[in-house]
């Protein structure tokens, strides 16, 4: 019968750990799902921010794209015209009347040559 009590005992101290024991699996299941909510919910706002930033990352890259398709285009616009103001600049050349070496010929019928002294 001691035996009997014994074991009683026994199973009601069992019975009261495993109990405490559900009661604390319980709570931690608890924060644990209020974490794994929380978490979640962060998760979603730190994906939001990064297709946000890619988002800007790539149209400022597109913005970067053209800026140095509008510079390649200017450089070659400024080539052009360069070029077509040294050919100007060598069809006006071309066009004056060459006086030759001669010392009155760089000046006008109207003006005398430079006094030298």
């Amino acid at each position: 019968m001691e035996e009997l009590e014994r074991l009683l005992e026994h199973k009601s101290e069992e019975e009261e750990r495993l109990t405490a024991e559900k009661d604390a699996a319980v709570a931690l299941v608890d924060a644990l799902r209020s974490d794994n909510i929380r978490l979640e919910s962060e998760n979603r706002i730190l994906k939001k921010a990064v297709a946000i930033q890619q988002e800007r990352q790539s149209q400022a890259a597109a913005e970067l794209d053209g800026a140095h398709k509008y510079r390649d285009e200017a450089e070659e616009r400024m080539r052009r015209l360069e070029h077509m103001c040294e050919t100007l600049r060598y069809h006006l050349q071309a066009q004056q009347p060459s006086h030759g070496n001669d010392f009155m010929g760089g000046f006008n019928n109207n003006s005398r040559p430079p006094d030298v002294f």
